[in-house]
Protein backbone atom coordinates (compact mmCIF):
# COMPACT_ATOMS: atom_id res chain seq x y z
CA UNK A 1 0.00 0.00 0.00
CA UNK A 2 1.84 3.09 -0.71
CA UNK A 3 2.22 5.76 1.49
CA UNK A 4 -0.37 8.86 2.64
CA UNK A 5 2.35 11.32 0.85
CA UNK A 6 2.34 9.23 -2.23
CA UNK A 7 -1.42 8.57 -1.95
CA UNK A 8 -2.37 12.50 -1.93
CA UNK A 9 0.94 13.37 -4.57
CA UNK A 10 0.56 10.77 -6.58
CA UNK A 11 -2.19 10.81 -9.05
CA UNK A 12 -2.50 8.09 -12.39
CA UNK A 13 -0.24 10.22 -14.89
CA UNK A 14 2.61 10.86 -12.25
CA UNK A 15 2.75 7.16 -11.53
CA UNK A 16 2.79 6.54 -15.07
CA UNK A 17 5.56 8.70 -15.70
CA UNK A 18 7.74 6.94 -12.79
CA UNK A 19 6.56 3.43 -13.89
CA UNK A 20 8.44 4.60 -17.41
CA UNK A 21 11.65 4.97 -15.96
CA UNK A 22 11.22 2.23 -12.87
CA UNK A 23 11.46 5.28 -9.93
CA UNK A 24 7.98 3.86 -8.72
CA UNK A 25 9.89 1.20 -6.92
CA UNK A 26 10.94 3.48 -4.38
CA UNK A 27 7.51 4.63 -3.72
CA UNK A 28 5.83 1.39 -3.32
CA UNK A 29 6.71 0.58 0.53
CA UNK A 30 5.04 2.54 2.61
CA UNK A 31 6.90 1.78 5.68
CA UNK A 32 5.82 3.38 8.96
CA UNK A 33 2.64 5.17 6.97
CA UNK A 34 1.27 2.38 5.30
CA UNK A 35 -2.39 2.75 6.84
CA UNK A 36 -3.44 5.95 5.02
CA UNK A 37 -3.87 7.39 7.96
CA UNK A 38 -2.25 10.95 8.75
CA UNK A 39 1.52 10.72 9.10
CA UNK A 40 2.90 12.45 12.41
CA UNK A 41 6.19 14.59 12.38
CA UNK A 42 9.18 13.29 14.31
CA UNK A 43 11.53 15.13 15.87
CA UNK A 44 13.70 15.94 13.00
CA UNK A 45 10.92 17.60 11.13
CA UNK A 46 9.51 19.00 14.03
CA UNK A 47 12.97 20.65 14.41
CA UNK A 48 13.58 21.67 11.09
CA UNK A 49 10.27 23.31 11.41
CA UNK A 50 11.00 24.90 14.51
CA UNK A 51 14.13 27.21 13.79
CA UNK A 52 12.63 28.75 9.94
CA UNK A 53 12.06 32.07 9.78
CA UNK A 54 10.39 31.32 6.20
CA UNK A 55 8.28 28.86 4.57
CA UNK A 56 5.99 28.82 0.94
CA UNK A 57 2.43 28.23 1.74
CA UNK A 58 -0.07 27.05 -1.39
CA UNK A 59 -3.78 26.99 -1.47
CA UNK A 60 -6.21 26.17 -3.93
CA UNK A 61 -8.86 29.37 -5.21
CA UNK A 62 -11.85 28.62 -5.83
CA UNK A 63 -11.85 28.61 -9.62
CA UNK A 64 -8.89 25.62 -9.01
CA UNK A 65 -5.71 27.06 -9.62
CA UNK A 66 -3.10 27.16 -7.04
CA UNK A 67 -1.79 30.25 -5.47
CA UNK A 68 1.73 30.28 -3.72
CA UNK A 69 2.73 32.72 -1.00
CA UNK A 70 5.53 33.85 0.76
CA UNK A 71 5.31 33.94 4.70
CA UNK A 72 7.94 35.22 6.48
CA UNK A 73 8.64 35.85 10.30
CA UNK A 74 11.54 35.68 13.36
CA UNK A 75 12.51 32.45 14.04
CA UNK A 76 10.06 29.88 15.22
CA UNK A 77 7.07 31.59 13.96
CA UNK A 78 5.52 28.26 12.78
CA UNK A 79 4.56 26.48 16.00
CA UNK A 80 4.78 22.58 16.26
CA UNK A 81 1.67 22.24 18.68
CA UNK A 82 1.77 18.48 18.53
CA UNK A 83 3.52 16.08 16.33
CA UNK A 84 0.30 16.25 13.68
CA UNK A 85 -0.48 19.83 14.03
CA UNK A 86 1.33 23.44 12.90
CA UNK A 87 -0.05 26.48 13.61
CA UNK A 88 1.49 30.66 12.96
CA UNK A 89 -0.34 33.65 13.53
CA UNK A 90 -1.72 35.41 10.44
CA UNK A 91 -0.02 38.79 9.81
CA UNK A 92 -1.72 41.52 8.65
CA UNK A 93 -1.04 42.38 4.71
CA UNK A 94 -2.27 44.04 1.90
CA UNK A 95 -5.92 42.44 2.69
CA UNK A 96 -6.46 40.47 -0.48
CA UNK A 97 -6.91 37.84 2.04
CA UNK A 98 -6.89 35.43 -0.95
CA UNK A 99 -4.98 32.91 1.54
CA UNK A 100 -7.21 32.49 4.10
CA UNK A 101 -10.03 32.97 1.61
CA UNK A 102 -8.76 29.78 -0.11
CA UNK A 103 -8.78 28.14 3.29
CA UNK A 104 -12.02 29.07 4.50
CA UNK A 105 -13.05 27.43 0.73
CA UNK A 106 -11.47 23.93 1.44
CA UNK A 107 -9.07 23.92 3.40
CA UNK A 108 -6.29 22.31 1.64
CA UNK A 109 -2.90 23.54 1.64
CA UNK A 110 0.81 22.38 1.43
CA UNK A 111 3.92 24.02 3.29
CA UNK A 112 7.32 23.97 1.43
CA UNK A 113 10.03 24.55 4.52
CA UNK A 114 14.10 25.04 3.52
CA UNK A 115 16.46 24.88 5.51
CA UNK A 116 19.38 26.06 3.45
CA UNK A 117 22.68 25.41 5.46
CA UNK A 118 21.59 21.60 5.84
CA UNK A 119 20.01 21.59 2.28
CA UNK A 120 17.21 20.06 3.39
CA UNK A 121 13.20 20.32 2.30
CA UNK A 122 10.03 19.55 4.02
CA UNK A 123 6.82 19.51 1.89
CA UNK A 124 3.51 19.00 4.32
CA UNK A 125 -0.07 18.27 3.05
CA UNK A 126 -2.28 19.57 5.62
CA UNK A 127 -5.69 20.61 6.04
CA UNK A 128 -6.27 24.52 7.35
CA UNK A 129 -8.42 26.53 9.03
CA UNK A 130 -8.30 30.30 10.26
CA UNK A 131 -9.53 31.19 14.11
CA UNK A 132 -10.30 34.52 14.75
CA UNK A 133 -8.00 36.05 17.85
CA UNK A 134 -11.20 36.51 19.79
CA UNK A 135 -11.83 32.81 19.10
CA UNK A 136 -9.24 31.51 20.76
CA UNK A 137 -7.23 34.47 22.39
CA UNK A 138 -5.11 32.10 24.58
CA UNK A 139 -3.51 30.09 20.95
CA UNK A 140 -3.36 33.75 19.44
CA UNK A 141 -1.14 34.41 22.74
CA UNK A 142 0.93 31.49 22.63
CA UNK A 143 1.35 31.80 18.92
CA UNK A 144 3.15 35.23 19.10
CA UNK A 145 5.56 34.57 21.43
CA UNK A 146 8.79 32.87 20.29
CA UNK A 147 12.26 31.87 21.26
CA UNK A 148 13.09 35.60 20.36
CA UNK A 149 10.95 37.38 22.41
CA UNK A 150 7.12 38.94 21.40
CA UNK A 151 6.19 39.18 17.97
CA UNK A 152 5.33 42.40 17.42
CA UNK A 153 3.83 42.40 14.14
CA UNK A 154 -0.13 43.10 13.89
CA UNK A 155 -2.13 40.23 13.53
CA UNK A 156 -5.96 39.17 14.19
CA UNK A 157 -6.07 35.42 13.38
CA UNK A 158 -4.84 32.16 13.96
CA UNK A 159 -4.19 30.01 11.20
CA UNK A 160 -3.76 25.88 12.45
CA UNK A 161 -2.96 22.92 10.28
CA UNK A 162 -3.65 19.31 10.50
CA UNK A 163 -1.34 17.34 8.99
CA UNK A 164 -1.91 14.94 6.73
CA UNK A 165 1.29 13.81 5.07
CA UNK A 166 4.56 15.49 4.33
CA UNK A 167 7.91 14.38 2.82
CA UNK A 168 11.70 15.19 2.87
CA UNK A 169 13.46 14.57 0.17
CA UNK A 170 16.72 15.87 -2.88
CA UNK A 171 18.89 17.92 -1.48
CA UNK A 172 19.96 18.45 -5.52
CA UNK A 173 20.20 22.21 -6.71
CA UNK A 174 19.63 23.57 -2.95
CA UNK A 175 22.61 26.30 -2.81
CA UNK A 176 23.68 26.71 0.56
CA UNK A 177 23.10 29.63 2.52
CA UNK A 178 24.13 30.79 5.98
CA UNK A 179 22.15 34.13 8.09
CA UNK A 180 24.76 36.23 9.23
CA UNK A 181 24.39 35.04 12.75
CA UNK A 182 25.41 31.79 11.93
CA UNK A 183 28.53 32.91 9.72
CA UNK A 184 29.59 35.04 12.72
CA UNK A 185 29.66 31.61 15.02
CA UNK A 186 31.50 30.01 12.75
CA UNK A 187 34.07 32.30 12.27
CA UNK A 188 34.36 33.62 15.41
CA UNK A 189 37.23 31.57 16.83
CA UNK A 190 39.43 32.73 13.57
CA UNK A 191 38.57 35.80 14.34
CA UNK A 192 40.08 35.43 18.15
CA UNK A 193 42.94 33.90 16.91
CA UNK A 194 43.34 36.96 14.48
CA UNK A 195 43.22 39.54 17.56
CA UNK A 196 45.10 37.59 19.54
CA UNK A 197 48.30 37.34 16.88
CA UNK A 198 47.90 40.87 15.76
CA UNK A 199 47.87 41.56 19.35
CA UNK A 200 51.10 39.74 19.63
CA UNK A 201 52.88 41.16 16.75
CA UNK A 202 52.51 44.68 17.83
CA UNK A 203 53.96 43.30 20.99
CA UNK A 204 56.98 41.82 19.30
CA UNK A 205 57.19 45.00 17.20
CA UNK A 206 57.22 47.39 19.92
CA UNK A 207 60.22 45.18 21.92
CA UNK A 208 62.41 45.08 18.45
CA UNK A 209 62.09 49.00 18.57
CA UNK A 210 63.22 49.06 21.97
CA UNK A 211 66.10 46.77 21.33
CA UNK A 212 66.59 48.87 18.67
CA UNK A 213 66.57 51.96 20.22
CA UNK A 214 68.95 50.53 23.23
CA UNK A 215 71.25 49.13 20.30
Amino acid sequence: MPSRYAELAFGPQARARQEAVNSHIAYENGGDHDDGEPMRLASEHRGLIAKQRHFYLATVTPSGWPYLQHRGGPRGFVHVLDDHTLAFADFDGNEQFVSTGNIDAGGRVAMFFVDYPTRTRLKVFGTARVIAAEEDPDLHERLLDVPGGRIKSPSRRSIVVDVEAFDMNCRKYIVPRFEREAVDRMIAPYRDDLIAANARIKELEARVAELERGA
